[in-house]
């Protein structure tokens, strides 16, 4: 009986986390299309470690998690 009980709330923790996974995901391509929108984006040149259009801020979405 307390194994199963057991079970039920592992599996509504890993139900929780799917969800929280989700919504993470789900913010930050709405991050992504924000930045994109209001030119938050780091355009390289020749002083610059990268090669392509970078978004900049992407880590904001974690603070707010």
């Amino acid at each position: 009986m307390y194994s199963a009980l057991v079970l039920l709330d592992n599996q509504k923790r890993m139900m929780y986390y799917l969800m929280v996974l989700v919504l993470l995901f789900l913010a930050e391509l709405f991050y992504f299309r924000v930045a994109d929108r209001y030119n938050i984006i780091d355009k390289p040149n020749e002083r610059s470690s990268h090669t392509k259009v970078t978004l900049r801020g992407g880590g904001i979405i974690f603070y707010q998690a």
